[in-house]
């Protein structure tokens, strides 16, 4: 059975060229936070990342080693094929633009080009995170709370003018952080409170996660 632990894919900055290499995550120690691009972005597709093709894109989550696991911001842009008659609304008589026209961008359901037709993360959509959320190599074996077991990609990202080298660790989360977020979104009786209701709630469901009161796909229960 394949295990996505024993992916591991590297970036180099400055030229971007990237790697998909099958290698174990090592125990060795990095060079975290020096690899001195502040500003840049990694932006990574689903091809890269065959591991997490398939996953819900907000049950995909980033973490670093800063002695212990760090959660970091990553984005999912959704990607599709779509007609161009589509994208501007037009029909080929407007703009003499021909049907079956496609090309590869962003989809959103409040534009007219509209929502993936794929809602899952898939080979075209994009992945990013900031290079500066890189940290140190985890232990092997090591696994942060909330996440789906073996599903970790190890992430080695280069600066080739320093030589200096992070890690990045992504992860399917399990649903428990989403309804954590619905839990808090949405009281009981479907009612949203004011702010002390809101830190109520949130005590609630983290005592639940803690003691493992949790129903899959129904959420907390009593």
């Amino acid at each position: 059975m394949l295990r996505h632990e024993s992916t591991a894919v590297r970036i180099l900055f400055a030229p971007f060229v990237v790697l998909v290499l099958a290698a174990p995550f090592s125990s060795a120690p990095a060079l975290a936070n020096l690899l001195d691009r502040p500003r840049d972005p990694v932006v990574m597709t689903g091809a890269q990342l065959p591991g997490l093709v398939g996953a819900r894109p907000d049950l995909i989550v980033g973490f670093r080693r800063e002695g212990s696991w760090v959660r970091i911001p990553v984005q999912v842009d959704e990607r599709a094929n779509v007609d161009f008659t589509t994208i501007y609304h037009v029909t080929f008589y407007d703009f003499l633009i021909p049907s079956g026209y496609k090309v590869l961008t962003y989809t959103d359901p409040s534009t007219w080009t509209g929502p993936d037709p794929n809602p899952a993360f898939d080979d075209d959509d994009e992945l990013v995170f900031m290079a500066r959320e890189a940290g140190d190599q985890r232990a092997r074996g090591s696994q942060p709370a909330g996440t789906v077991p073996g599903s970790g990609v190890e992430v080695t990202v280069t600066n080739p003018l320093n030589g200096r080298v992070g890690y990045v660790y992504l992860f399917r989360s399990d649903d428990r952080e989403a309804a954590f977020r619905r839990a808090l979104e949405v009281g009981e009786g479907g009612q949203s409170g004011g702010e002390e209701e809101t830190r109520r709630r949130a005590r609630w469901v983290e005592t639940r996660l803690a003691t493992g009161v949790w129903v899959a796909g129904r959420g907390p229960t009593r």
